[in-house]
């Protein structure tokens, strides 16, 4: 599992870059597993969130701030 998901986040150049830095980890460079599972979780939400939703119902800006938070938190 942990392969699968490695394999995606290293596939996935946008992914790499949205990894969040941390304001209380100033020295990290790099992301962790948890930042590639956090990525992952937020994609797959997203997508399944949005792609099932109409667009003028759902603020995009607020679901995407809740996906966000649920992804690091999960």
């Amino acid at each position: 599992m942990s392969a699968a998901v490695w394999d995606w986040f290293v596939a996935t150049p946008s992914q790499q870059s949205l990894w969040p830095v941390r304001p209380w980890y100033p020295s990290k460079r790099t992301p962790s597993f948890q930042d590639a599972v956090a990525s992952l979780r937020r994609e797959v939400w997203t997508r399944t969130i949005f792609d099932a939703s109409p667009h003028r119902r759902l603020s995009r800006k607020n679901a995407t701030a809740l996906l966000d938070v649920l992804a690091e938190a999960a």
